[in-house]
């Protein structure tokens, strides 16, 4: 039984979320030939402002793509 967690930082919608557990569900029985009853896959959300990555958060990252998106300073 593949036991499956992710951990995903917040911002997909629910429906983007469940459409990315079923893709990982079928990913899963294709790769590793499993049923898919028998595959569990979970999300555990992280919070923008407690995810880091060079010493920049996802929250701070993201709204330096929206400024840049706008032509923002």
């Amino acid at each position: 039984m593949p036991l499956i967690h992710v951990q995903l930082v917040d911002g997909p919608t629910a429906e983007q979320r469940r459409e990315f557990l079923a893709a990982v569900t079928d990913a899963a029985c294709t790769h590793l030939g499993v049923a898919r009853q028998s595959v569990r896959v979970w999300l555990t959300p992280i919070a923008a402002d407690d995810f880091m990555a060079g010493g920049v958060t996802a929250a701070e990252r993201r709204a330096e793509a929206a400024r840049s998106a706008t032509g923002g300073a």
